[in-house]
């Protein structure tokens, strides 16, 4: 009896933390949504991305030199 109430007890308490880790899948996955992230910037007072913003670099230049040798 005393092992069937210890399995009651950690299957409870199995539920409860997957309960606890789905809350916080759903929480992670809702706030990864491109508007949640544009919510949480405007509230922010964070500027919106322009093309100015970014910078290109060149992966291939270290390849063409290789070549050349």
């Amino acid at each position: 009896m005393k092992i069937k109430m210890a399995f009651n007890r950690l299957a409870a308490a199995e539920r409860s933390l997957m309960m606890e880790r789905n809350r916080y899948i759903f929480e992670i996955e809702s706030l990864r949504r491109i508007d949640a992230i544009e919510k949480q910037s405007g509230e922010r007072r964070l500027k919106k991305i322009t093309r100015d913003d970014f910078i290109v670099l060149s992966v291939n230049g270290n390849n063409e030199k290789q070549k050349a040798k």
